[in-house]
């Protein structure tokens, strides 16, 4: 199944929707935005089931606030464990 692995932050978002928008900071480093987590969401689609950890890592906290990239990666092992399972991946939520 193609793209069954890649985590969407949509779900997240609706959840958290405080991490939609923060101040920007005063001193230059990722900040969150409706913007930013587009453009976090556009290149997961892209990466698909090519995506690594490492990728993810990057691309959270290069779009994202600090505080928010952190609280999307650490709900993500528990959100695609299940469809890993599902889909016969491996248990990591990443494609193999």
């Amino acid at each position: 199944m193609a793209h069954a692995s890649i985590p969407c932050p949509s779900p997240y978002i609706e959840t958290r929707p405080d991490h939609l928008w923060v101040q920007p900071p005063k001193h230059e480093e990722s900040f969150s935005t409706p913007r930013s987590w587009h453009m976090l969401s556009d290149a997961l689609k892209e990466y698909g089931d090519r995506l690594q950890p490492e990728t993810l890592d990057v691309l959270a906290t290069g779009c994202l606030s600090p505080h928010h990239a952190g609280q999307f990666k650490a709900q993500l092992p528990a959100e695609m464990d299940g469809r890993a399972e599902l889909h016969g991946e491996r248990a990591s939520g990443f494609a193999a």
